[in-house]
């Protein structure tokens, strides 16, 4: 029965205002919304918090148009399914406005990895439609049709409409004018590289194109990330990634990583008491402090928790180390790496806080060259390194770079002998005696970058970061496009400070090279600054070596062209060995199995060659992916073949995915880093170690110990004692 009470001689209906106004709220916050209908979603007590609230106002701001395109991580557990996929479809029915995106009109479409998942939150979203609750508040505005309500799909009398789908499956003649992605990649299914092709082929080929339409249709995409190449590493790796709005929301706080959006949405953990950030963002996305007074409190919040009304302190330990470092950092963290975090930790990186670099003796660039600019997963990189000698306090509030070549300083230090005292012999004994390595010769990277470009636009970007930074050797790996770019810069630069050199690893792959470096970063001798540039190279230096750019490969029945003019399968070949090249025979420097992978068939005049998507094929006189041949390109052969075969050239007839799993092996070969496979000419550098090894080798870096040895020696000629000072103080 309802409360009437009369105001000014009208009679009203308390109850019924209440019912008004609460509906009112639940229209106007998908969050309060939420609140109300948590009862019939789930039977666990409703617990509040600030994580589900920022997941409602994206939401509300994709039904509002202001975002189309949206990926949200967050850790699992969270109640992400309850809201997105249970909740928010019955919200955006509720909506009084009618717009592509709001109102009963609305279709939808969600899908996930499973369809059993997609299945049960579609019906808890019927039921939720269909309680009590529900219909009171909004029953009127539209009726479910009964031609046309299953548990996976079901419509309303106001053409609205929402079906599932899942990766599993596949969409014909179907859309929405909104699409909700769901977990699209399985937990269990991390490590399946074939798992994790399937879902990335089903988005770009099927469920990216499902829009009524493109130009008001919306996606919402949200999962905790598990690979480096799940679905949303996949879309944020491509340009296409600029256009997506990205909430992220890790298990513990990382100023570095703070989260603002574009709808002015900030992460709370990093907001003072007044609800103000305490990080600002600069042009280049790098995250800072605001002030000295912010960064202590930023320091204070670092690894705070997301919600600990929900998982607190206690569970989150539980949960990291039952994961383990590598699913904590994907699904915990949303920021995945290889398992076992690969050759070169994060954390043996040195942070560099001075503002300026140290004081620089030698300053060397590395260039690793793309096949192509067409290559859809190749940038060409470079990185530059400095060497130096002492520590980051030496350094603080001085002011100092090389005016030329000879390393002058452009403005000294206030105090020359503390300079000098802390460089002398004795010094280095005093400190090497105490266990300090911070006298040692340490590296401190300077720059880094990736694009995609032409050979002039490569060039020219080379050359100016080269001047700018006053580099004095720039290194370039003997392959492919190194060639030419190292000749161009000879002849439009030779007249410059830097010199040009041509890197050949010999039988050092990348694999080695890295491992042959990685006593330096444990050491703790390889520095880099707080910068956004360089967490893009820890990131990837950590990566290595199952990093995404890493698996190019043939199946093992694949024939190589042996130096003799024999063919050999690639699994039985041996480090040693010597294969045909377009320079002639060289030596294979590695061989071996590198996991199971997605195979795709190239059939051509004469034959075919099946490997991973990615593996480099000479044609058209450039390099391209083996996906990415198209029918009637040319092919360079085996010269004897052509011979043989009386042809000049040979036509790609067709490519296609064999949606086969096989075993895939890979060749280095010396030299030319050319083979050919199945009598098709195919290819088989990073920046960090080549730089690296080269300051090595050269004598400018060496590890602690080397260097204690070389001082000992020294000292033993001149008849000193190893723990005697040098001079007398």
């Amino acid at each position: 029965m309802s409360t009437i009470i009369e105001i000014d001689g009208r009679k009203i209906d308390v109850d019924a205002q209440l019912l008004d106004i609460d509906k009112v709220d639940c229209e106007d916050s998908l969050y309060e919304f939420m609140k109300g209908a948590w009862r019939y979603i789930d039977p666990v007590a409703f617990t509040e918090g600030w994580p589900i609230e920022a997941i409602a106002e994206h939401l509300q701001a994709v039904v509002d148009g202001d975002i189309r395109r949206l990926i949200i991580n967050i850790p699992p557990r969270m109640g992400k399914s309850s809201i997105t996929s249970v909740a928010f479809p019955a919200w955006v029915w509720a909506q009084p406005w009618n717009t592509p995106t709001s109102g009963p009109g609305v279709q939808l479409l969600h899908a996930s990895y499973s369809h059993a998942l997609a299945l049960r939150d579609s019906v808890k979203c019927r039921r939720l439609i269909e309680s009590p609750w529900y219909q009171t508040r909004w029953g009127d505005r539209f009726k479910l049709q009964g031609d046309q309500n299953t548990k996976g799909r079901f419509a309303n009398d106001k053409n609205g409409e929402r079906l599932i789908t899942a990766v599993e499956a596949r969409v014909t003649g179907e859309g929405g004018s909104i699409i909700v992605i769901d977990d699209p990649n399985a937990a269990n299914e991390a490590f399946s590289e074939a798992s994790i092709h399937t879902t990335t082929e089903w988005w770009d080929g099927t469920i990216s194109t499902r829009h009524n339409d493109p130009k008001t249709g919306a996606f919402v995409i949200i999962q905790q990330r598990l690979s480096e190449e799940d679905l949303t590493g996949h879309i944020l790796s491509k340009d296409v990634g600029q256009d997506w709005v990205h909430l992220c929301l890790p298990m513990r706080y990382e100023m570095a990583r703070h989260t603002h959006t574009v709808i002015g949405w900030d992460d709370p953990r990093g907001l003072d008491d007044n609800g103000q950030p305490l990080v600002v963002i600069d042009e280049n996305g790098n995250r800072n402090p605001k002030d000295p007074e912010a960064a202590g409190e930023l320091a204070l919040r670092e690894g705070m928790l997301l919600w600990p009304e929900r998982f607190g302190e206690k569970e989150v330990v539980l949960l990291e180390k039952q994961l383990g470092p590598w699913a904590s950092a994907g699904q915990l963290q949303q920021l995945p790496s290889p398992k076992g975090g690969g050759i070169i930790k994060s954390d043996w990186w040195r942070l560099w806080e001075s503002p300026v670099f140290p004081d620089l003796s030698y300053i060397v660039a590395s260039l690793d060259t793309a096949y192509t600019t067409k290559t859809e997963n190749d940038f060409s990189a470079m990185t530059v390194w400095g060497v130096f000698t002492g520590n980051m306090a030496t350094y603080t509030g001085a002011y100092v770079s090389r005016s030329s070549r000879n390393g002058d300083l452009e403005q000294k230090r206030v105090n020359r002998a503390e300079q000098a005292a802390f460089f002398d012999e004795a010094t280095r004994v005093r400190l090497m005696a105490s266990g300090s390595g911070d006298s040692f010769p340490q590296v401190i990277l300077m720059d880094a970058w990736q694009i995609r470009a032409e050979l002039h636009e490569l060039v020219t970007k080379v050359a100016q970061t080269c001047k700018k930074l006053k580099v004095d050797l720039l290194l370039i790996e003997n392959k492919a496009a190194g060639y030419s770019v190292a000749q161009e810069m000879r002849r439009l630069y030779g007249a410059e400070n830097f010199g040009v050199q041509l890197v050949d690893p010999k039988s050092q792959d990348k694999l080695s090279r890295l491992y042959s470096v990685q006593h330096l970063f444990a050491e703790g001798l390889i520095w880099a600054p707080a910068k956004t540039w360089a967490n893009m190279v820890i990131d990837q230096v950590s990566s290595f070596p199952k990093g995404k750019h890493d698996d190019l490969c043939l199946v093992g029945k694949t024939l190589i062209r042996m130096a003799d003019g024999t063919q050999k399968r690639i699994d039985e070949i041996q480090i040693g060995e010597w294969v045909s090249t377009p320079n002639g025979p060289c030596q294979v420097s590695a061989a071996s199995l590198t996991g199971v992978q997605p195979i795709w068939r190239m059939e051509h005049s004469f034959g075919e060659l099946e490997g991973t998507f990615n593996h480099p094929v000479f044609a058209n006189n450039e390099w391209k992916q083996l996906a990415s041949l198209c029918p009637n390109d040319t092919l360079s052969l085996y010269q004897q073949d052509k011979i043989q075969k009386n042809q000049d050239f040979c036509l790609v007839k067709s490519v296609k995915c064999t949606h086969t799993l096989q075993k895939v092996y890979n060749l280095t070969v010396d030299g030319t880093h050319c083979y050919y496979a199945n009598d098709v000419l195919v290819h088989n550098c990073d920046t960090v170690s080549m730089a690296i090894r080269h300051m090595r080798d050269i004598g400018v870096l060496t590890r602690s110990v080397e260097w204690a040895a070389e001082i000992e020696m020294s000292m033993r000629h001149q008849g000193k004692n190893r723990l005697a000072p040098l001079y007398e103080v």
